[in-house]
C-alpha cells in the first residue's frame, strides 16, 4: 500500500525544542518524495497518538470524510 501524504505532523519534543531540524527534514523529503508535502510539529503532546488514531478509525469504520477536532 503506497501513502501520498498532503501533510506529515511530527511529535517530538526535540522538533519543538529545535525548530530548525523540521526544516532539515522538509529539505531532505523534498528531495526523496515530493516537493509539495507540509511538514510539520505539533503540540499535543502525549494526546497526539490518540487523536491520530480516533481520526484513522473515524474516516475508515465511521465513513467520515473529514473529521476536526477542537480543543
Amino acid at each position: 500500500m503506497m501513502y501520498a501524504p498532503e501533510i506529515v505532523v511530527i511529535n517530538s519534543s526535540i522538533t519543538r525544542k529545535i525548530p530548525i531540524t523540521i526544516d532539515f527534514i522538509k529539505e531532505r523529503v523534498a528531495n526523496r518524495l515530493a516537493a509539495d508535502v507540509i511538514i510539520k510539529n505539533t503540540s499535543l503532546g502525549e494526546n497526539s497518538t490518540l487523536y491520530g488514531a480516533l481520526a484513522f478509525t473515524a474516516q475508515k469504520y465511521l465513513n467520515i470524510e473529514r473529521l476536526k477536532l477542537v480543543e
